[in-house]
């Protein structure tokens, strides 16, 4: 009875310390994340499950606002502004109006390597008939049997080295000026597609970076084995910029990239390139195609990159997969003219 106050001030104190145990772990490891990035295993991983880091925040701030800590309360808004900074454009609806003409558009779909669902996967492509189709994981079978379904609007193709898991594939309304596959090395290939539209030569890629697997790994053997992983997915993400560096003009990558935004990967391919997700953002008001929703999520590894005189109008997840385990991304895009 008589030591239930100092218990309660003890717990208080610890939790107060436990607080700014947190905050600095979180200030720590983004710093480490801005300069370090995926050089060490242990970070690769915390990379992978940004926005769990961040769930202690919300907790942490319900106790202390409720018992008026003002002080705790102001560290916990460096987490806070830290997320943030990092997630705005999925976070905050847009703050000035679009008023621009999607007149190009585009879907990247990873369709699974096993799927079997051919009118599925045609519907979906033919329900929003985008200019250019990126695939990813398609065996030889399923290009054959999307040939024959999409070839009334899509009659033209080319598809990548074949591979046990799928490989790369367009699909494009427009004739190409110049076709070929890309090899991105331990197993990987991309195809490239070349065209013109409005007197604009416009060059679209078609991605798909290494699948990590680690369940496939022995627990002693997975820091060496992420490790591996991680060169090999840079190297294939630095080979795309390398070769989008040959070219001055218009460039539209569809990929799964297995890799989040806070990956190095990533990094790479964004030092060069736009996220159109996070340039586009969401309309607290918009309308989206039917069947689709803003594509809002923050671990999400299928993206449409773009440079050149683009501005992206709206980007969105596709809520049929079609028989997928991915949900397709579709970008509408506005050339300017």
């Amino acid at each position: 009875m008589f030591t239930s106050k100092p218990n309660r001030g003890r717990i208080f104190q610890v939790t107060q310390y436990l607080s700014l145990i947190y905050v600095i772990f979180i200030t720590s490891w983004f710093i480490l994340w801005l300069t370090v990035g995926d050089k060490s295993w242990w970070l690769t991983i915390l990379n992978t499950i940004v926005p769990c880091l961040f769930l202690p925040t919300l907790l942490l701030l319900f106790l202390f606002i409720r018992i008026r800590s003002l002080r705790v309360v102001f560290q916990l808004l460096i987490p806070v502004l830290i997320f943030g900074t990092m997630y705005s454009p999925y976070l905050f609806p847009r703050t000035t109006k679009t008023n621009g003409n999607p007149n190009l558009s585009v879907i990247t779909y990873n369709a699974l390597f096993s799927n079997t669902h051919y009118d599925n996967v045609a519907q979906v492509i033919l329900t929003y008939q985008p200019d250019f189709v990126t695939f990813q994981e398609i065996q030889p079978v399923m290009m054959e049997q999307l040939k024959q379904r999409l070839g009334d609007v899509y009659p033209y193709s080319i598809m990548g080295q074949e591979h046990s898991f799928g490989t790369t594939a367009i699909f494009s309304r427009h004739p190409s000026i110049n076709a070929y596959t890309l090899d991105l090395g331990v197993g990987g290939t991309a195809v490239v597609w070349e065209t013109q539209i409005n007197q604009k030569i416009i060059k679209v890629i078609s991605a798909h970076l290494l699948y990590y697997g680690l369940e496939r790994v022995n627990v002693s053997d997975m820091p060496k084995a992420i490790m591996e992983d991680t060169v090999a997915q840079n190297m294939q993400a630095q080979l795309i910029i390398d070769e989008i560096h040959k070219y001055e003009g218009i460039v539209i990558l569809g990929c799964d990239c297995n890799s989040k935004e806070t990956s190095s990967s990533y990094r790479i391919l964004a030092n060069t390139l736009n996220n159109s997700a996070r340039a586009a953002g969401w309309s607290l008001f918009g309308k989206t195609p039917e069947n689709t929703k803003y594509d809002r999520n923050i671990q999400h590894i299928d993206y449409v990159f773009y440079r050149g005189e683009l501005e992206p109008f709206q980007v969105v997840t596709i809520k049929n997969s079609g028989g997928s385990d991915h949900s397709p991304i579709l970008a509408l895009l506005e050339m300017k003219r």
